[in-house]
């Protein structure tokens, strides 16, 4: 039986965005305690994100509110690195790395700074642990492999996610890890189909390394930019042709969408009048977050902002129940 969480709140907190500096931690953490003192458990992190920072401060929430029972999502992939330091400083950081034995050099990609060898992802994720104070992450993602796939062909990416597969087996077997998925940001969706990630190539993984019942979840981008999870269908299964979101609902696995307001170039979009009349009332952002909100087939949506005021502006819809399947479909067949 799928090893869903049955606690996942329909919206969520992405920690992506935002400077590297203590500024920013601060007003960061003053969003994440509203977001939690209001019940939305899920916080999605990465060790790249903000160059660590983020994880950092997610662990300070954790110890602020050690009766919470949150929903901790981090991924495996990127090596967080402080790009400002300039091309030596890099150079010299991975020749290291090679030297200690810590990522082989041909599973290494200098242009995206990615990795899928085991080695680092161990270290990797036993650093998110100790900086959690946090003995296991209720998801674990791979981040992009998409990135790898292009550079390597899909045998190649294949093999090495058959081992990274049996890696997992053995976190999930430790309790570091409750269940598992892929984050991609456009991986599922390249036009070219030898670069485009298939649902069905890491399902028969993940059976074939005997945890087909812990792959649970796919986080991709969607917004009213980016709806291809729900309309493009080149996901392949069984000799037949299906969206992402809809191939994902029949072998019941969740989407927890990202990005819902496109990274920012959504916040100020101009609506046409007969989608504004769908969204009553409602701001640009509310009715981006309004509209995600009421797509079928998402399971939760992470929203991510450093400003308190912004979050709860957009959020209010949440809160106030403003939305629903109704909306979505008043909104695709004004489209028509």
């Amino acid at each position: 039986m799928i090893k869903k969480l049955t606690t996942l709140s329909r919206l969520g907190l992405g920690l992506y965005q935002g400077e590297e500096s203590d500024e920013t931690d601060a007003k960061m953490l003053e969003v994440m305690q509203f977001a939690l003192d209001h019940n939305i458990l899920v916080f999605d992190c990465a060790p790249t994100y903000r160059n660590l920072r983020s994880e950092k401060i997610l662990g300070d929430l954790l110890q602020r509110n050690p009766s919470k029972d949150l929903i901790i999502s981090t991924k495996g992939g990127f090596v967080p690195f402080d790009f400002k330091s300039g091309i030596e400083s890099e150079n010299e950081f991975v020749k290291d790395m090679i030297e200690k034995g810590w990522i082989r050099p041909e599973l290494f990609d200098q242009d995206n700074f990615q990795t899928f060898d085991i080695n680092y992802l161990d270290r990797l994720l036993t650093n998110t642990l100790t900086v959690l104070n946090r003995s296991y992450l209720d998801i674990y993602y791979l981040h992009n492999p998409e990135y790898f796939l292009e550079r390597v062909g899909r045998r190649d990416f294949l093999n090495v996610m058959r081992e990274v597969f049996f890696w997992i087996k053995r976190q999930l077997s430790l309790g570091r890890i409750k269940s598992f998925g892929i984050s991609s940001w456009l991986g599922f969706f390249n036009q070219n189909e030898e670069a485009a990630l298939q649902l069905e190539d890491f399902v028969c993984l993940a059976k074939d390394s005997g945890i087909g019942a812990d792959f649970c979840y796919i986080q991709i981008p969607f917004n009213f930019l980016q709806t291809q999870g729900l309309f493009l269908k080149n996901q392949s299964f069984e000799q037949e042709k299906f969206s992402l979101i809809r191939l994902a609902q029949m072998l019941d696995i969740s989407i927890i969408s990202s990005a819902p307001l496109a990274q920012g170039r959504l916040l100020r979009n101009e609506f046409p009048e007969r989608v504004k009349k769908i969204f009553k009332d409602m701001s640009a952002p509310q009715i981006n977050l309004s509209f995600v909100l009421s797509t079928p087939g998402i399971a939760s949506t992470l929203i991510g902002t450093t400003s308190l005021d912004h979050f709860k502006e957009s959020v209010s819809v949440y809160f106030n129940q403003q939305f629903g399947e109704q909306h979505f479909i008043e909104t695709i067949m004004s489209r028509i």
